[in-house]
């Protein structure tokens, strides 16, 4: 199931990235469509509700607080980096309810 999910990805990157550089005035915009796209690949995997998209969670709120960080927004880059902790706990719950299952 992972390649079918790395093309959604990729695809997602690579026309929200094009589509960023063209028609707006990001100064990130290929940051903007990684983190677009992994999210879309997040929520399928949360829906699925596969362990494993918690590490996507991660790295899309990791990500997303480094950009607010450089866009020197840094209200949202605390959120951001608390998701990412908060990602870091889910992750940790759900292994232990599944081992415990």
């Amino acid at each position: 199931m992972i390649v079918p999910l790395a093309l959604t990805f990729a695809v997602c990157f690579v026309l929200i990235g094009c589509v960023l550089v063209n028609y707006t005035d990001s100064t990130v915009p290929w940051w903007d469509s990684f983190t677009t796209a992994l999210s879309i690949v997040g929520m399928w995997m949360l829906a699925r509700k596969w362990l494993e998209q918690w590490w996507t969670w991660i790295a899309v709120d990791a990500v997303c607080c480094g950009l607010y960080i450089y866009k020197e927004v840094y209200f949202y880059a605390g959120l951001y980096g608390l998701y990412t902790i908060i990602a870091i706990f889910g992750y940790f719950e759900w292994k232990k309810k599944i081992k415990n299952a």
